[in-house]
């Protein structure tokens, strides 16, 4: 249902001017990428600004705008906007026979309708009203129609006296060409006031059918009362003959013997005091008789108590007499247990028929977005989340699951919960135990509690806080201590490596002579230091007139023929 109303607003105008500085251009590319990327945030910037990404997006010419005025437009308010949706008496729909209980191969579904002139002149969508007899055709006028209005009232007015009009929902080849179309028709008596093609998108039957309790080859199926017929009759029946019996009786009503007590005494008697009797007229016990209610036959109660188990077989459903019990299939746990599945099975399974028709319905509201809504909408997801999304963006397949569960399925989840919950007791780590929690809240249907759980963070000790940090430190502290003693340890077994090499290497060495050679080599660079330096001490030595001069040529011959002779040893 779609209500919009036409209301005038102002509306601003712009002038348009090329861009030349950088920065007009950089915060019009931001305002055309945001314009995809985040809408809502687009939405809310200057008019100015979206005015001039809408432009350069049509016309391809990066301009910034100005405002220059305003002017009075149209516009169409949506004022609501959401789909409708009836649940219909079975006994005024009238399904495809041949469909064989299958509405997605029904050709066609009618449906009647109690209306009026007013109504439909409302809607808009219905036309020839002013040929139609409204009082020709009646609630009365149409006995195929179920109706809970009384026989004797309707509005003596066109305007609102209750008619019923019937609507056709199938297929017809309107264009002759040999193809069904989906249509929609209705009429009111012999006058049609709609037709037109069916307007939903998925061009089917807008119809779901949810059966209770499926009947083969029938699209309503049928309620727990139509197999508990014969059941409630035979209950009846026993029940009135069990009341006729103690209604034909006189129940605590008293007979005396004629003579048995005077006159004086009968009174007394009767007014509930003390009395004489005649012991000659008789026993008082045998004289007074005191009617009760007659002993209602076990066959009776046999019968109600088969009646009542024979129900409650057929339904799942547990009375408040006696009850399903587990005797049929013994008096053990497994018997129980047995008894137990098979009336969570029936339940479970009239849910998940029902499930099944609220997943078709969101399939066809689905289907119905991508034409119906706005081009933008805001959908729901959550009660903190709204998500911004396309029209466009519906069009397609949705995958609809709908989570079914029962009271007694909920509670055995929670109670093994509970189980873990006391099996790990403290070992279990916080984050698991508060997961579990807020899964049993929700199973016991307490959503706000099982938010205020998820989201629960406990607020830190200031006290335990600052230990935790003394700690940290501690542990650190002792950390790098173990670290420093660690490279001490490493150091100290290096330098104890080296010495023990170099005492192997000084053992080899003085094994193969090295360290003789060695000494040998240092002594005869000793001794030819020592002759350089006399020789050097011969030259700046100051000799006296009458000393000769040193043969210096000689001492640097010998020197010369010293290193030579020494090289070939």
């Amino acid at each position: 249902m779609i209500v919009a109303l036409q209301i005038d607003v102002e509306v601003p105008t712009f002038i348009y001017y090329e861009i030349t500085s950088e920065e007009d251009m950089q915060y019009l590319q931001q305002a055309m990428a945001m314009k995809d990327a985040n809408p809502r945030g687009y939405d809310d910037l200057p008019e100015e600004l979206k005015a001039a990404s809408a432009y350069t997006t049509e016309n391809k010419i990066p301009v910034r705008a100005q405002q220059d005025g305003t002017v009075m437009q149209q516009e169409e308010k949506i004022l609501r906007n959401q789909p409708t949706l009836d649940i219909l008496d079975p006994e005024n729909c009238f399904f495809d026979p041949s469909c064989l209980g299958d509405i997605d191969k029904a050709g066609f579904v009618v449906i009647s309708f109690e209306t009026s002139k007013a109504e439909l002149k409302k809607d808009g969508r219905y036309k020839n009203l002013d040929g139609v007899h409204w009082s020709a055709n009646t609630v009365l006028s149409q006995p195929d129609h179920a109706t809970n209005t009384p026989n004797d009232f309707n509005f003596k007015d066109d305007l609102r006296r209750k008619v019923v009009a019937y609507e056709y929902w199938g297929f017809y080849d309107i264009h002759k060409d040999d193809t069904l179309v989906p249509i929609v028709a209705t009429w009111i008596g012999d006058i049609m006031i709609r037709m037109e093609e069916n307007p939903f998108p998925d061009e089917k039957l807008p119809f779901v059918v949810a059966t209770y309790l499926p009947v083969k080859r029938q699209i309503t199926g049928e309620p727990d009362a139509e197999i508990l017929e014969d059941n409630q009759k035979i209950l009846g029946a026993v029940t009135r003959g069990m009341v006729d019996l103690m209604g034909r009786s006189a129940n605590a009503q008293q007979g005396t013997a004629k003579g048995f007590l005077d006159v004086v005494n009968r009174r007394r008697f009767e007014r509930g005091l003390d009395y004489e009797f005649n012991p000659g007229n008789g026993d008082p016990r045998l004289s007074i008789y005191q009617h009760t209610y007659p002993e209602i036959p076990n066959s009776a109660l046999t019968m109600m108590q088969l009646q009542n188990q024979d129900a409650e077989a057929l339904t799942g459903v547990k009375s408040f007499s006696g009850g399903i019990s587990g005797n049929a299939y013994g008096d053990v746990a497994a018997g129980i247990k047995g008894m137990l599945d098979a009336a969570a099975k029936r339940e479970m399974n009239i849910l998940r028929r029902l499930a099944k028709g609220v997943q078709d319905i969101g399939t066809k509201l689905a289907a119905m977005n991508a034409v119906f809504l706005s081009d933008r909408e805001v959908v729901r997801i959550t009660n903190k989340k709204f998500v911004e999304i396309k029209r466009e963006d519906l069009k397609g397949n949705f995958d609809i699951i709908i989570d079914i569960s029962t009271p007694e399925v909920d509670a055995a989840k929670a109670q093994d919960m509970g189980f873990m919950l006391q099996t790990m007791g403290p070992t279990m780590a916080p984050a698991m135990s508060q997961m579990i929690l807020a899964d049993i809240a929700d199973l016991k249907r307490m959503p706000e509690l099982a938010e205020k759980i998820r989201t629960y963070q406990p607020q830190p000790d200031p006290f335990e806080e600052q230990m935790k940090q003394l700690q940290l430190a501690k542990i650190q502290k002792e950390i790098a201590k173990l670290d420093s003693e660690i490279a001490k340890n490493n150091a100290e077994a290096a330098k104890k490596n080296s010495e023990k090499d170099a005492i192997d290497l000084d053992f080899v060495e003085n094994e193969n002579g090295t360290n003789h050679a060695r000494g040998l080599q240092k002594q005869s660079e000793q001794a030819r230091s020592n002759q350089d330096l006399e020789v050097t001490k011969a030259f700046l030595k100051t000799r006296k007139p009458e000393e000769r001069e040193p043969d210096v040529a000689a001492a640097i011959g010998y020197n010369r023929l010293s290193d030579m002779t020494n090289s070939r040893v």
